[in-house]
């Protein structure tokens, strides 16, 4: 059996089509059938079955599945260790929210550089959104989310401690001249909310449907420092880290809200597949995140 067959077999049992996964490997479909066709004549056996357009591990299939990510877990390993490739050069691809990444990330670039001045560091907005199979096929290294859990029994998820989301607006505005609010007229002012940070949105969210509201109207912005920019100007409210909400209020662009039932606590949590083999630089990175979010002060 080839390691590359072996990491196209499991493209394509993960995705469920040999379309998708040729894309994501960036072959030709034809490879893709061509070498899931080796590794069935390696082992004598069929992999895969088709029902209509519908595609199905058999019972090998899935067997091989479980072996597979050991297989190739350990090669990975195997090479780091013995090339210190993983040491030298390469990218490390970190997903974070915006609003994490502007606490959490300025203190640990420095040190992370100065450990390994020739990875490439890319950081990437955060989404909840198809988290598992991104970091399992490698789209993704490490992720961070502010949430309340995360349920998948495939990822690896470290609390790194939790923060309060509250509910801001501008001096001056309706919301914040009239002292304690009640639920329901917050959700009656606009709200804005960023893309970016999809995890503590959807906690929002939930929120309010649990008590049969809806905002009245919503705004979505791409981009935090264009978000605290429309809501110091009056534009409406939206929820921030208790964090980065202080440090508006102290430059007098904002205000906490006065409605304890908006406050949320999430957890910062940092996320890695369980089946995908640690590198010394993702090692590296996920310690000084450790370290920065203890410096930082998080709950």
């Amino acid at each position: 059996m080839e390691l590359r067959h072996l990491r196209t077999f499991r493209t394509v049992a993960t995705l469920m089509s040999f379309n998708k996964a040729s894309k994501v490997l960036n072959y030709a479909q034809s490879s893709i059938s061509v070498q899931i066709q080796a590794l069935e004549r390696d082992l004598d056996n069929r992999l895969f079955d088709r029902r209509g357009k519908k595609l199905f591990l058999t019972d090998a299939g899935r067997e091989l599945l479980v072996y597979c990510d050991r297989l190739l877990a350990l090669a990975d390993e195997a090479r780091e260790r013995v090339t210190a490739q993983g040491v030298r050069q390469g990218t490390l691809n970190v997903r974070v929210p915006e609003s994490l990444g502007l606490m959490l990330l300025p203190g640990l670039l420095g040190r992370f550089r100065q450990s390994f001045p020739d990875i490439r560091l890319a950081l990437h907005a955060c989404s909840a959104e198809s988290l598992p199979r991104d970091l399992f096929e490698g789209v993704y290294d490490l992720a961070f989310l502010l949430a309340e859990s995360v349920d998948a029994a495939v990822l690896q998820v470290e609390r790194l401690g939790c923060m309060e989301i509250v509910p801001v607006a501008a001096p001056g505005h309706t919301l914040t001249d009239t002292g304690r609010i009640p639920l329901a007229m917050l959700a009656a002012q606009p709200l804005l909310l960023g893309t970016s940070d999809c995890s503590y949105r959807k906690s929002f969210e939930r929120l309010l449907a649990g008590e049969g509201l809806t905002p009245a109207s919503l705004t979505e912005v791409a981009g935090m420092e264009l978000l605290k920019r429309l809501v110091a100007e009056g534009a409406g409210y939206t929820m921030l880290p208790w964090p980065m909400a202080r440090e508006e209020m102290q430059a007098g662009r904002m205000v906490v809200v006065d409605c304890p039932e908006a406050r949320l606590e999430v957890a910062v949590l940092m996320i890695t597949h369980r089946d995908k083999w640690h590198c010394a630089v993702l090692r590296a990175f996920m310690d000084m995140a450790r370290q920065e979010a203890t410096r930082i002060g998080l709950l």
